[in-house]
């Protein structure tokens, strides 16, 4: 059974099972709620083997889905380089803030872009979702509220707000992207959201 962390054909079609049920839920326009993002990452991890559970102490299936924290991961600590991501403790009522503010950021770009204006989509407007899409991963990966696998649910919930507001995803999956991807997401770590909004922005410039 392959790791969580290997690239192989399943982690390819478990990936490609929760971005297509993130592109729908966003073309529908339906709201995101933290419960889609424990499934996508259940769906994401299926069937891999979980080599840290037994590192971390935890029964493989508590790391599927679970955000770090009580009442089952309660003191599973993560470091992204020299970044600490929010203590376990605190998981539950910083996500609980984020997908309230994430709800508020796509309810003002719903009204301002609804569907059948989207053809009307203009420079301001693309840079209004850029920068929401660009926050909605930074910010999940400087939480990095799961204890593996942030980084392609960071990427897929980029995804799925360009692609509410008839934009290409631009994020790769897997593997994770490098240069000016990781760069960006390295200011993120410090609340600098700003460069990963223009590497958003660059990206898009490459569709005609």
């Amino acid at each position: 059974m392959a790791g969580w962390d290997e690239d192989g054909p399943r982690l390819a079609a478990n990936l490609r099972k929760a971005q297509q049920a993130a592109v729908r839920d966003a073309l529908a326009r339906r709201m995101l709620t933290l419960a889609d993002i424990r499934s996508w990452h259940r769906t994401i991890m299926q069937g891999l083997f979980v080599e840290d559970a037994a590192r971390l102490g935890v029964a493989a299936a508590d790391l599927l889905g679970e955000f770090r924290g009580p009442p089952k991961l309660e003191n599973i600590e993560v470091a992204i380089g020299l970044h600490q991501g929010v203590p376990s403790a605190q998981v539950a009522t910083t996500c609980e803030r984020w997908i309230a503010t994430l709800q508020a950021l796509l309810s003002e770009l719903d009204v301002r872009w609804p569907r059948e204006r989207l053809d009307d989509l203009d420079e301001d407007g693309v840079r209004a979702v850029a920068e929401t899409a660009a926050w909605v991963h930074s910010e999940w990966v400087r939480i990095h509220p799961f204890a593996n696998g942030n980084g392609r649910i960071a990427r897929l919930l980029g995804n799925a707000v360009l692609v509410r507001y008839g934009l290409p995803p631009v994020f790769r999956l897997r593997p994770r992207p490098e240069g000016a991807y990781a760069l960006a997401a390295m200011q993120s770590m410090y609340g600098d959201h700003q460069p990963m909004a223009d590497y958003v922005i660059a990206q898009l410039q490459q569709f005609p």
